[in-house]
């Protein structure tokens, strides 16, 4: 069976590696399934313990509305800046050298300014003053100074016209930093290969909320205008549908199976439909929750976070000392990449 198994639309069989499982997003009724290509067929399924989100869908309800409005808002956010394709290709390249990568942020001053500083900055910086990029950039090494790059060509994802919702996505922005700095720290010290990769990955993991933001902020009546008037619905309604809507979105700015999963499955790994993206996907969860812990959250009161108590912790065999390893300078780096944005 190579429709989607819940309404029947015919997915692009192109969605689907050579190998391996992925995740997708009907675009028909947006239902999440797996598509896994067996010799020259494509099999989907549904994923275990999810219900049908049509029947979140009743009419007049804020589920219906959402999903009325969903294509337009995906459509209408701003896509992948091609400087973080740029950035995860050079990086998947074994052979790709500084002066490469130095080059690309010197095409770009927000980047090459926000290198600078890093380099210059208490966390970073050495006995001398910095005042070349190139030696920015060697006193950084190049997976910091992607790091760097993927958070300034992003920031401009997280905006909003509304302004009752401007402190929301500010606190988003922060939490989404914190945890790709979290992700990509935790995959180092997990020896995990493609570190740039998980630092997007943790950037990009609730971008679903950028969306439904975007069309609570512009809905002129009916329930998502209501939202703009009850902060703790609004924060409900982004949190219960934000990992489909993620999926959607990094579906189309075609990225790779890994962000898929890392998305939807961020609140819960155990969703993943690949093994091989399990440890990809609890390691963005521990990230979450570590930046949420360090006071980078957008809830709107103070929720103990237990770290250990995580299943994601379990899995990924971490100790109190290792977490507390993680966190020990962790606002200072995630201050010093948000500088100035």
């Amino acid at each position: 069976m190579t429709a989607c198994p819940y309404c029947g639309v015919e997915p692009p069989v192109a969605r689907v590696p050579a190998e391996g499982s992925v995740l997708c997003a009907c675009d028909g009724c947006l239902n999440p399934y797996v598509m896994t290509r067996d010799e020259d067929s494509v099999q989907s399924r549904t994923m275990p313990r999810m219900r049908d989100v049509r029947t979140l869908a009743a009419e007049g309800s804020i589920g219906a509305e959402l999903f009325k409005g969903m294509d337009k808002a995906v459509e209408s956010l701003p896509v992948l800046p091609e400087l973080s394709q740029r950035i995860i290709e050079m990086m998947d390249d074994p052979d790709v050298a500084m002066p490469a990568v130095a080059d690309v942020v010197r095409s770009e001053q927000v980047i090459a300014v926000r290198v600078m500083r890093m380099a210059n900055s208490a966390v970073y910086g050495g006995l001398q003053e910095i005042k070349d990029l190139d030696a920015a950039c060697g006193r950084l090494g190049m997976k910091l100074v992607a790091n760097a790059a993927q958070t300034a060509v992003s920031r401009n994802l997280f905006a909003t016209s509304s302004q009752p919702l401007k402190d929301y996505m500010k606190a988003l922005w922060r939490h989404s930093v914190a945890t790709a700095h979290t992700a990509n720290e935790l995959a180092r010290l997990l020896s995990m290969p493609r570190l740039e990769r998980m630092f997007l990955a943790g950037l990009v993991h609730d971008i679903g909320k950028l969306s439904i933001i975007q069309l609570i902020s512009t809905a002129k009546s009916g329930p998502l205008a209501g939202l703009r008037d009850s902060p703790e619905l609004c924060s409900e309604v982004i949190e219960n549908f934000h990992m489909l809507v993620g999926l959607l979105i990094v579906q189309r700015w075609d990225l790779p199976p890994e962000f898929s999963i890392t998305t939807f499955c961020h609140h819960d790994p155990s969703l993943c439909p690949d093994p091989v993206h399990v440890a990809t996907a609890n390691v963005v969860c521990l990230a979450d929750a570590i930046a949420r812990a360090e006071g980078y959250t957008t809830a709107l009161t103070d929720e103990p976070v237990y770290l250990m108590a995580l299943p994601s912790s379990l899995y990924l065999n971490m100790t109190d000392i290792r977490l507390a390893s993680l966190r020990v300078d962790l606002a200072d780096k995630v201050e010093v990449l948000m500088e100035d944005t």
